[in-house]
């Protein structure tokens, strides 16, 4: 299993709290997503688990699963998803003075909120049995790529025992 990859940010208040006037920074770990696992290569994924369905098969049922999620979700039901969890429709609002001056005209968005579930595979994934790896920040790796892009463009460097290198260094 790939470890879950990190860098560290520096922030005035931690993620999701509303602090006024935080003078303090902490340092943070941040993930570094991987990409985006889309339905289609989640169901080439599953054929590959020696699946006695196919991959059209399998993203045909993920795709009717997802229309009936999107349809109960609208009608106001929680969708539960097992040992997964839980996905619920929430409203973002805005208040009204009083009760009477409040109708569907200050719900401004739908949203869905997942709650994690508590199965067997999922419970104790908070930290155990996951591998991390601190990496350099996104921003650092393009200020890296781009230096090195750089040293490209200006005069080959001079090769041990001289020369023109004749093949010391491979493109990776």
């Amino acid at each position: 299993m790939l470890p879950i990859k990190y860098s560290i940010a520096i922030r005035s208040a931690q993620p999701g709290t509303k602090k006024e006037n935080v003078t303090e920074t902490k340092a943070y770990p941040v993930i570094q997503l991987n990409g985006t696992m889309s339905l289609e290569e989640m169901a080439r994924h599953m054929e590959d688990h020696n699946s006695k369905y196919n991959r059209g098969d399998i993203f045909a049922v993920i795709m009717q699963f997802c229309d009936c999620c999107a349809e109960f979700l609208k009608q106001g039901f929680k969708v539960s998803l097992g040992d997964v969890g839980t996905l619920e429709p929430t409203l973002k609002v805005t208040g009204a003075t009083t009760a009477s001056d409040c109708s569907a005209d200050n719900i401004k968005s739908v949203n869905i909120a997942y709650k994690e579930g508590r199965g067997v595979d999922f419970k104790d994934t908070r930290v155990s049995g996951i591998e991390f790896e601190c990496v350099p920040s996104r921003k650092a790796q393009q200020d890296a790529l781009t230096a090195e892009r750089a040293k490209e463009t200006m005069q080959p460097e001079e090769t041990p025992g001289g020369g023109n290198g004749g093949g010391g260094n491979s493109a990776e």
